[in-house]
């Protein structure tokens, strides 16, 4: 009996355990589901060069591109923004793929960092003709043409001293590193005036754009196309070419005042 007793025991347990496990599922699928757990995002834009870019070079839009990146594996000298690095100068050579860093850029706006490789930038002074009425501004090109006299070319002449220079400033004007190379549309403003403009040079050119200014009794400047920058060779005007193979030698006159005689070049006609 007392076998009997112990089987109707289990069985009732059983029964009981089945029940209440049925209730509880059954209690939980009523139960409105939790929330989902949103992931929290740790990654933050960093800007990437998208193509190699050289040292001592502007950088464009062009140039760049942005990831998204985890936040802890960036380095704090990166950029989060193209606008940030856009027209600034690189210090190194930047490989296609790399971060930019702050590091890689020069700092600051300084005009001897937009000087083109290779070029030095010369001072000269000028005045409203020589400037085509002060319309020259930084980033245009000019070709250089000084009038020398006889005494020291051999003859008046006026000849071409340098081709295609790139005005760097006017006065103490420059082109900013952070200004954008496109241009955009400005009010109609007067002409900024100015007696000095600054030209990237070759180094060469420099010796002759020096001596040439020093010696020369005025010099002006001659505005180029951009899309126009062949050089072409000249031999320089002079008084005979410009007034054509008619123009008479030149011959001396004499010139008397008082009792002192002078003599004084003259060219025929």
């Amino acid at each position: 009996m007392r076998g009997k007793g112990f089987i109707i025991a289990a069985i009732a347990l059983g029964l009981l355990t089945t029940g209440l496990a049925y209730i509880y599922f059954s209690q939980a699928e009523k139960r409105p589901a939790a929330p989902p757990v949103e992931e929290t995002s740790t990654r933050v834009p960093v800007v990437y060069a998208m193509r190699d870019i050289p040292g001592q070079q502007v950088i464009s839009a062009m140039m760049l591109t942005v990831k998204n990146m985890e936040a802890e594996l960036v380095n704090p000298d990166v950029f989060s923004s193209i606008d940030e690095v856009e027209g600034q100068f690189s210090r190194v050579a930047i490989k296609s793929g790399s971060p930019i860093l702050r590091t890689q850029l020069y700092a600051g706006d300084r005009l001897s960092y937009v000087i083109p490789k290779g070029r030095r930038a010369v001072t000269i002074v000028v005045d409203n003709t020589g400037a085509v009425s002060y319309l020259v501004k930084p980033g245009d090109i000019v070709d250089v043409i000084g009038t020398f006299s006889e005494q020291f070319a051999g003859e008046d002449v006026a000849k071409i001293i340098v081709q295609n220079a790139q005005v760097m400033a006017i006065g103490q004007i420059y082109r900013s590193l952070k200004e954008k190379q496109t241009e955009t549309a400005e009010e109609d403003k007067p002409p900024v005036v100015f007696d000095t403009v600054t030209l990237a040079v070759t180094p060469g050119e420099a010796e002759q754009l020096i001596l040439g200014v020093d010696k020369a009794m005025r010099f002006r400047l001659i505005l180029r196309n951009p899309d126009s920058l062949a050089q072409v060779w000249t031999t320089g005007a002079t008084p005979k070419n410009l007034f054509g193979k008619g123009l008479a030698p030149a011959g001396k006159v004499e010139i008397y005042k008082g009792i002192q005689r002078e003599e004084k070049n003259v060219q025929g006609r």
